[in-house]
Parts: C-alpha cells; sequence; structure tokens
C-alpha cells in the first residue's frame, strides 16, 4: 500500500484527537481504494483493516463503517498549504 501521510498532514492530525485521526486515515484509505482498486465495498473492509493494523489502529469488526464512509467526501490535507 502506498498510502503515507504527508509532512502536513502529520502536523494537522497531531492536534487531533486519535479517533478523528482515524476516522481521517479511513477516509484516506477508501478514497485511494475507489480510484486505485475498487472491487467491493467487502473487499476495501478487508484491505483497509490490514491498514489499520499497520497504523496502530484496531480492526472493525463489520464492514458497516467502510460503508458510510464510502460516498463521505474526503478532502486531503496534502492539498492545503
Amino acid at each position: 500500500m502506498t498510502i503515507k501521510l504527508t509532512e502536513y498532514e502529520n502536523k494537522i492530525l497531531s492536534k487531533w484527537k486519535q479517533k478523528q485521526r482515524e476516522v481521517y486515515l479511513m477516509k484516506k484509505y477508501i478514497h485511494w481504494y475507489k480510484t486505485e482498486i475498487n472491487i467491493s465495498q467487502r473487499d476495501c473492509h478487508q484491505r483497509m483493516n490490514q491498514f489499520l493494523i499497520e497504523q496502530g489502529y484496531k480492526p472493525k469488526k463489520n464492514y458497516t463503517s467502510v460503508f458510510h464512509l464510502w460516498h463521505e467526501s474526503f478532502t486531503p490535507y496534502e492539498l492545503k498549504s
């Protein structure tokens, strides 16, 4: 996976609560997945869990977290500066 936070994103997210940071990472991952792979929401859920574990977060038990974030817009902070 080629998802990494930029220095600017890390600076912004360091001020956020852990849950807010986790949601941002999930949104960023889903955005990347829909752009690069886009097989299914269930596949995204499985791959996102692996990504979350690598980032030090607990995996999500069911795929509703992906379902709810799938259609939400994502504005990456790496584009702002």
